[in-house]
């Protein structure tokens, strides 16, 4: 895969020790074996490396720290910079109105861990690419898994219909998750990947009421979770009701490897909206996490997943939690 990197000029200056200097260009030619940059001008291949660079510093000083929940490690992002990074983002976040209704589900005893992940209706990790879809692919994982419960056929439905047709939304901009269902719904349902397969770029809208493999509520397609209400979410996981959440992604993120993830500061330097699912929760080391699904491929995070640190808040990932209604 070809790693694009923007032709800026920076010198890459290095301060450190000699040893240190060996690790990073040791991690560098590796990194260029796993992710092979193509063709590049000398400035180009300079602005990689640089990104790179920051990005091995910051990752070094993290999986060295002892007090670490997680673990970070290079990936294609590594050497990206902020305004390529917005690529791989794009969730308009839900818009609360003074009317908006919620489902809520009485305190109870619950289930101290639930995970979907290996549940035999869960689609393998999907990459959405250089395209801010991330609201197509997590607006769909929802219509999968409850379609697949719903009827007992396990089928990948398509993320490329939603960025074609759906013009409530930008495509490969951004785009809100809820407008999505909502378009299912007044579209007649969702077509299978396999006859509408993904692009990552926007195409012209070919989907037709032939095509149709998943429907959602006309009536209600719709079901949004009061910001904070932790206990509905677990409850509707614990139904087998998968989630959609949004959060805010700051640089950390983006090079996550395993562990639970824990962030001490998402309010500035913020790269954009990220929209992801939430499949499972459970405990590590007296951590309460979410466990999310993520839809930048299996070689990203823990083959796609993430675990996020629950009960906090963290990146505003407990203020815009929202399903669907699935009926075919």
């Amino acid at each position: 895969m070809k790693v694009t990197c923007l032709a800026i000029v920076v010198a890459l200056a290095c301060a450190s020790s000699g040893q240190a200097n060996v690790s990073l260009e040791e991690a560098w030619e590796k990194f260029q074996l796993e992710y092979p940059l193509g063709v590049q001008t000398k400035a180009e291949y300079g602005k990689c490396k640089s990104n790179f660079a920051k990005t091995h510093s910051m990752i070094e000083a993290h999986n060295s720290n002892p007090n670490s929940t997680y673990q970070m490690e290079h990936n294609r992002f590594s050497v990206m910079d902020d305004e390529q990074m917005k690529k791989y983002l794009g969730a308009i976040l839900p818009t609360p109105s003074s009317s908006q209704t919620y489902l809520k589900f009485a305190v109870k005893a619950l289930p101290s861990f639930v995970d979907h992940r290996q549940h035999w209706c869960m689609q393998p990790a999907k990459d959405q690419g250089d395209c801010g879809s991330c609201w197509a692919f997590s607006a769909t994982s929802v219509v999968e898994f409850g379609h697949c419960l719903l009827r007992g056929t396990k089928v990948a439905l398509s993320e490329q219909q939603l960025v074609d047709c759906d013009r409530s939304n930008y495509a490969c901009g951004k785009g809100n998750v809820a407008r999505t269902w909502m378009y299912i719904a007044n579209a007649g349902g969702q077509a299978a990947s396999a006859s509408y397969p993904y692009k990552a770029a926007k195409g012209t809208c070919v989907y037709n009421s032939s095509m149709k493999k998943a429907t959602v509520s006309q009536n209600d397609p719709v079901v949004s979770i009061a910001p904070g209400d932790i206990n509905t979410m677990m409850s509707l996981l614990a139904k087998r009701q998968l989630v959609s959440v949004a959060f805010a992604i700051v640089r950390s993120f983006e090079n996550y490897r395993s562990g639970v993830y824990t962030e001490a500061n998402c309010q500035s330097n913020i790269r954009g909206h990220h929209a992801v699912t939430l499949v499972g929760y459970g405990t590590a080391n007296g951590m309460d996490y979410w466990i999310i699904r993520n839809s930048w491929g299996a070689r990203w995070g823990a083959a796609g997943y993430v675990l996020f640190q629950k009960g906090k808040n963290l990146c505003g990932i407990e203020s815009y939690a929202l399903t669907t209604n699935v009926v075919g």
